[in-house]
Protein backbone atom coordinates (compact mmCIF):
# COMPACT_ATOMS: atom_id res chain seq x y z
CA UNK A 1 0.00 0.00 0.00
CA UNK A 2 2.48 2.02 0.77
CA UNK A 3 4.44 1.97 -2.23
CA UNK A 4 1.17 2.65 -4.17
CA UNK A 5 1.16 6.03 -2.41
CA UNK A 6 4.46 7.05 -3.01
CA UNK A 7 4.09 6.30 -6.83
CA UNK A 8 1.29 8.39 -7.10
CA UNK A 9 2.43 11.23 -5.41
CA UNK A 10 5.66 11.01 -7.52
CA UNK A 11 3.30 10.68 -10.40
CA UNK A 12 1.56 13.87 -9.44
CA UNK A 13 4.58 15.64 -8.99
CA UNK A 14 5.79 14.84 -12.24
CA UNK A 15 2.87 15.42 -14.38
CA UNK A 16 2.72 18.60 -12.26
CA UNK A 17 5.80 19.28 -13.82
CA UNK A 18 5.36 18.75 -17.29
CA UNK A 19 2.56 21.68 -17.27
CA UNK A 20 4.27 23.95 -16.27
CA UNK A 21 5.93 26.11 -18.92
CA UNK A 22 9.54 26.50 -18.99
CA UNK A 23 10.70 30.02 -17.97
CA UNK A 24 13.63 32.05 -19.60
CA UNK A 25 16.25 33.00 -17.22
CA UNK A 26 17.60 36.76 -17.00
CA UNK A 27 21.03 36.67 -18.33
CA UNK A 28 20.68 33.50 -20.75
CA UNK A 29 21.11 33.86 -24.73
CA UNK A 30 17.75 33.04 -25.86
CA UNK A 31 18.06 34.14 -29.88
CA UNK A 32 21.43 34.78 -32.23
CA UNK A 33 20.16 37.05 -35.32
CA UNK A 34 21.51 38.80 -38.10
CA UNK A 35 21.39 42.29 -37.94
CA UNK A 36 21.79 45.37 -40.29
CA UNK A 37 23.49 47.86 -37.18
CA UNK A 38 26.70 49.10 -39.72
CA UNK A 39 25.74 51.65 -40.75
CA UNK A 40 29.33 53.33 -41.95
CA UNK A 41 31.24 52.27 -44.33
CA UNK A 42 28.69 51.59 -46.97
CA UNK A 43 28.16 48.21 -48.17
CA UNK A 44 30.45 47.54 -50.82
CA UNK A 45 33.28 50.30 -50.72
CA UNK A 46 36.61 49.41 -51.58
CA UNK A 47 39.35 50.00 -49.15
CA UNK A 48 43.14 50.21 -49.77
CA UNK A 49 45.85 48.71 -46.78
CA UNK A 50 46.19 51.95 -44.13
CA UNK A 51 43.02 53.88 -45.70
CA UNK A 52 40.73 55.13 -43.24
CA UNK A 53 36.89 55.75 -43.42
CA UNK A 54 34.16 56.67 -41.65
CA UNK A 55 33.03 54.11 -38.96
CA UNK A 56 29.22 54.10 -37.22
CA UNK A 57 26.30 51.58 -36.04
CA UNK A 58 23.12 52.26 -35.16
CA UNK A 59 21.61 52.46 -32.21
CA UNK A 60 22.31 48.90 -29.56
CA UNK A 61 18.84 48.35 -29.35
CA UNK A 62 16.96 45.36 -30.70
CA UNK A 63 12.91 44.35 -29.95
CA UNK A 64 12.48 44.51 -26.33
CA UNK A 65 16.39 45.04 -25.32
CA UNK A 66 16.85 48.50 -24.55
CA UNK A 67 20.41 48.54 -22.72
CA UNK A 68 22.11 51.76 -21.79
CA UNK A 69 25.29 50.17 -23.28
CA UNK A 70 25.61 47.11 -26.32
CA UNK A 71 29.10 45.81 -25.83
CA UNK A 72 30.16 45.14 -29.30
CA UNK A 73 33.22 42.72 -30.40
CA UNK A 74 34.68 43.95 -33.99
CA UNK A 75 36.58 41.93 -36.75
CA UNK A 76 37.47 41.97 -40.67
CA UNK A 77 36.59 38.27 -41.77
CA UNK A 78 37.37 36.24 -44.91
CA UNK A 79 34.56 35.14 -45.74
CA UNK A 80 30.56 36.18 -44.83
CA UNK A 81 30.08 35.45 -41.24
CA UNK A 82 26.91 33.46 -40.34
CA UNK A 83 24.99 33.39 -36.79
CA UNK A 84 26.35 29.42 -36.75
CA UNK A 85 29.93 30.24 -37.05
CA UNK A 86 29.89 32.06 -33.57
CA UNK A 87 31.72 30.25 -30.82
CA UNK A 88 30.66 29.27 -27.18
CA UNK A 89 31.57 32.65 -26.20
CA UNK A 90 29.37 34.78 -29.09
CA UNK A 91 32.94 35.83 -30.77
CA UNK A 92 34.65 34.43 -34.05
CA UNK A 93 37.55 32.26 -34.33
CA UNK A 94 38.17 32.42 -37.91
CA UNK A 95 38.58 36.07 -38.33
CA UNK A 96 41.48 37.86 -40.66
CA UNK A 97 41.91 41.05 -37.88
CA UNK A 98 40.15 41.65 -34.36
CA UNK A 99 39.77 45.07 -34.53
CA UNK A 100 38.58 45.81 -30.95
CA UNK A 101 35.80 45.49 -28.21
CA UNK A 102 33.54 48.75 -28.01
CA UNK A 103 30.60 50.02 -25.63
CA UNK A 104 28.12 52.06 -27.49
CA UNK A 105 25.73 54.24 -25.36
CA UNK A 106 22.64 53.79 -26.48
CA UNK A 107 20.16 56.59 -24.31
CA UNK A 108 20.06 60.14 -23.77
CA UNK A 109 21.83 60.09 -20.86
CA UNK A 110 25.10 61.64 -19.67
CA UNK A 111 27.91 59.14 -20.49
CA UNK A 112 29.87 57.58 -17.69
CA UNK A 113 33.89 57.03 -17.92
CA UNK A 114 33.97 53.33 -18.87
CA UNK A 115 36.98 51.37 -19.21
CA UNK A 116 35.42 50.01 -22.22
CA UNK A 117 35.73 52.40 -25.00
CA UNK A 118 32.61 53.92 -27.33
CA UNK A 119 33.39 52.57 -31.27
CA UNK A 120 35.60 54.70 -32.93
CA UNK A 121 34.02 57.24 -35.55
CA UNK A 122 36.59 55.88 -38.31
CA UNK A 123 38.20 52.72 -39.11
CA UNK A 124 41.27 51.94 -40.84
CA UNK A 125 41.90 49.11 -42.96
CA UNK A 126 44.77 46.72 -41.82
CA UNK A 127 46.87 45.39 -44.00
CA UNK A 128 46.00 42.32 -44.79
CA UNK A 129 48.19 39.11 -46.44
CA UNK A 130 48.53 40.02 -50.35
CA UNK A 131 46.15 37.03 -51.17
CA UNK A 132 43.34 38.72 -50.29
CA UNK A 133 43.85 41.90 -52.94
CA UNK A 134 40.87 42.43 -55.20
CA UNK A 135 38.72 40.58 -52.87
CA UNK A 136 36.06 41.02 -50.73
CA UNK A 137 36.73 40.69 -46.93
CA UNK A 138 34.02 41.79 -44.55
CA UNK A 139 33.45 44.33 -41.85
CA UNK A 140 31.52 42.53 -38.82
CA UNK A 141 30.65 43.61 -35.19
CA UNK A 142 28.58 41.18 -32.85
CA UNK A 143 26.42 43.13 -30.58
CA UNK A 144 25.39 41.66 -27.35
CA UNK A 145 22.03 43.03 -26.60
CA UNK A 146 21.27 42.84 -22.65
CA UNK A 147 18.22 43.37 -20.26
CA UNK A 148 15.21 42.51 -22.68
CA UNK A 149 11.83 42.35 -21.83
CA UNK A 150 10.31 40.79 -19.83
CA UNK A 151 12.90 38.93 -18.12
CA UNK A 152 16.33 40.39 -18.88
CA UNK A 153 17.38 37.34 -21.49
CA UNK A 154 19.90 38.45 -23.90
CA UNK A 155 20.19 38.89 -27.45
CA UNK A 156 23.52 38.29 -30.08
CA UNK A 157 23.64 40.52 -33.08
CA UNK A 158 25.68 39.94 -35.99
CA UNK A 159 25.97 42.36 -38.29
CA UNK A 160 28.08 42.95 -41.72
CA UNK A 161 29.15 44.65 -44.81
CA UNK A 162 31.62 43.53 -47.76
CA UNK A 163 34.64 45.49 -48.46
CA UNK A 164 36.74 44.94 -51.49
CA UNK A 165 40.36 45.12 -50.43
CA UNK A 166 42.35 46.82 -53.12
CA UNK A 167 45.78 46.23 -50.52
Amino acid sequence: MRFTQAFAVLAALAVSGLATPVKRQANTVTQVVSVSYITAPSSGISMAAEQSTSFSVANGWYGGCYPAFTPMYTYIMPTEPTTAGLNNVWGYDDYLVYLGEFLEHNSNAPSIPMSTPPPPSSMTMPTLDSSYVSQTVWLTTVMNFTGCAPDGHIVIGVSSVPITYTG
